[in-house]
């Protein structure tokens, strides 16, 4: 055998970690999808329907993303003091 084959089969053979409560995190992942697509279905219809969701969404988008970055921000800053 290679030493590539024994590394494979070493990799394949490292016990791995269960995640901590796998089902409820998969129960809360195959229900989040259907749930994702019904709103990503209802804000397109908005869009169609009302073309000013547009600027909406991009202004919620907006706020959220200055608010997460400035959030960011002051983590780091606060851990260094």
């Amino acid at each position: 055998m290679t030493s590539e084959s024994n590394e494979a089969e070493a990799w394949y053979k490292k016990p791995r970690k269960i995640i901590h409560n796998q089902k409820l995190i998969l129960t809360f992942l195959s229900l989040l999808l259907p749930a994702s697509f019904s709103i990503i279905t209802l804000i397109l219809w908005a869009t169609f329907i009302f073309p000013e969701t547009i600027l909406i969404i991009l202004t919620a988008w907006g706020i959220t993303t200055i608010s997460y970055l400035i959030i960011l921000i002051l983590r780091k800053t606060c851990k260094k003091t």
